[in-house]
Parts: structure tokens; sequence; C-alpha cells
């Protein structure tokens, strides 16, 4: 661990830009890519809730809000972590 006050500079800027390029505003997840991934049915985004054969984003991405909200002290922070583990839920259930 370092106390170099550029990382969490860097670590906010690249979570505000994932939340800005993936964050699902409706169920409160992210997605694993906003380009559309094929034609007709198969033009979807897509989700994983799961780790599969690559670590889910939406299994690491709570963990990492509380640690960036507490290091930063920003309330959108914590507020995404609640949103994001509503979101995780909501697909389980």
């Amino acid at each position: 661990m370092t106390q170099n006050n550029f990382y969490l500079e860097l670590s906010t800027k690249l979570t505000d830009q994932a939340i800005e390029l993936f964050w699902d505003d409706k169920n409160g997840d992210f997605f694993d890519s906003k380009r559309k991934q094929g034609e007709g049915l198969l033009d979807l985004e897509i989700k994983n809730i799961a780790d599969t054969p690559n670590q889910s984003v939406n299994g690491v991405a709570g963990l990492h809000f509380i640690k960036l909200g507490a290091l930063t002290s920003r309330e959108k922070y914590y507020s995404s972590t609640e949103k994001e583990l509503r979101g995780l839920w909501w697909h389980d259930n």
C-alpha cells in the first residue's frame, strides 16, 4: 500500500468513468460492455453476475465502492454500493 495521492485520484477517475460507461441505472449494477454484441435477437448488453471464466465486475464492485468511499468520504460511492448490492439481489430472485 502507498500513501501517494496519485493512485487515489487515479482510482476515483477510473471508477467514475466505469460508472459513466457501464452502470445500469435501471437495475443498479454493471454491464460487461455497453457495446451491442450481435444482431437481431442477439443484440444484447451483456451483464454477468457470476465468475465465468473471468471475474465478474459485479462480484467485486461493492467492496471497491466501500473502500473508495472510506478513503475519499464521498457519499456517492457508499450509495453506489447499496445500489449495486440491490441489483445483484434482484438478479438472484
